[in-house]
């Protein structure tokens, strides 16, 4: 039996054979990918504490205790669904790189490519709308949506003094950015069990920290020279500088310059220059995908089919104008399960 290109079963899969941009904060932090059948998401939030089991008597009865420290937060998974058209003078037309020469290809290579690429566009501004979440929730602990989500808010309860700020500002000649990050990382292990093992500067915040005569005397950069990590396997958008021991925490230090473009047509940092993230992979963190409600995928059989997938597609034909259209769907939440394992200070003003 043929198989249909357009068919909604092979552009899923063909989706899943995609690999996706390497974003960095999503690829660091964010590894666990969860996917669910419902619209609405359950984030358990974990605040555990650290108190001490009570010395009793033999003849005692057994001291009741409070249970562990976690909530649990349900969550509309923000949906996102966009779509382009293909035409047959997308067909017709010389494609990128191609030169005039190339010939000797049929309608259906060119609809084939042209598939993969609209395909592959449509899932990279899914992905990096999921990266600019993730960036928010360590730069806050919460993301505030926009679009038809204006105004709602989706918020981990990272802890207000997690959001800390330097008693001088790192451009400040007599400024500790040492002391600071020490500092930071002890709170950080106070209140979740873990140390900080990643700093991310923004831009401006890693000029200055590199600048500071306190710290390039601390900073080990035999990890970078010895070979352990090269600067053409870092992450994309992203640097290392070295690794810093700070009180009990070994931090890898990196900057991350990445963009996006907003609503108006102007770029934005997907970090801040001014901010240094402070965080450790280990965390529990994920990210999870409502469930994708599709009538016409589902037969004829069915009123509607629930997808538990990351990325949805279908295409469809328009008689007039003549048209293809391929549309993507997601409905991604990226969660904060142990915020208080993370910290953002902002350095400069």
């Amino acid at each position: 039996m043929p198989v249909n290109l357009f068919d909604t079963r092979t552009l899923i899969a063909t989706l899943e054979q995609m690999y996706p941009p390497k974003i960095f904060f999503l690829d660091t932090f964010f590894k666990e990918i969860v996917t669910f059948t419902t619209k609405y998401v359950d984030i358990d939030i974990d605040k555990g504490k650290r108190k001490l089991a009570a010395f009793v008597r033999p003849t005692s009865q057994g001291k009741m205790v409070e249970k562990r420290g976690w909530t649990t937060k349900t969550i509309e998974a923000p949906y996102i669904k966009e779509k382009v058209d293909i035409t047959a003078i997308d067909l017709l037309t010389r494609q990128i790189g191609q030169t005039i020469y190339m010939g000797g290809k049929t309608p259906a290579q060119r609809a084939e490519e042209e598939l993969a690429k609209n395909l592959d566009y449509l899932r990279e501004r899914i992905v990096r709308r999921e990266e600019w979440m993730a960036s928010s929730l360590l730069q806050s602990g919460k993301v505030v949506l926009d679009g038809e989500y204006e105004g709602m808010e989706v918020d981990f309860t990272m802890a207000a003094d997690h959001l800390f700020v330097p008693a001088l500002e790192w451009d400040d000649a007599g400024s500790d950015p040492i002391s600071n990050l020490r500092t930071w990382c002890t709170k950080i292990a106070q209140d979740s069990g873990l140390n900080p093992t990643i700093v991310v500067m923004g831009s401006d915040a890693v000029n200055e920290f590199i600048n500071n005569e306190k710290v390039q005397k601390l900073m080990n950069m035999l990890k970078l020279n010895m070979g352990e990590i090269k600067p053409a396997d870092l992450p994309n958008g992203a640097a290392f500088y070295g690794t810093l021991s700070v009180g009990g925490a070994t931090l890898d230090v990196y900057s991350y310059n990445e963009w996006y473009t907003d609503a108006a047509g102007d770029l934005q940092p997907i970090l801040d220059p001014k901010k240094v993230v402070l965080g450790n992979p280990n965390a529990r963190t994920s990210r999870g995908y409502g469930a994708i409600l599709d009538i016409e995928s589902a037969g004829d059989n069915q009123i509607s089919r629930t997808y538990s997938t990351q990325y949805f597609a279908k295409s469809w034909i328009e008689p007039d104008p003549s048209a293809r259209f391929l549309l993507v769907q997601s409905a991604p939440v990226v969660c904060l399960h142990q915020a208080d394992a993370f910290g953002c200070a902002t350095v400069l003003t």
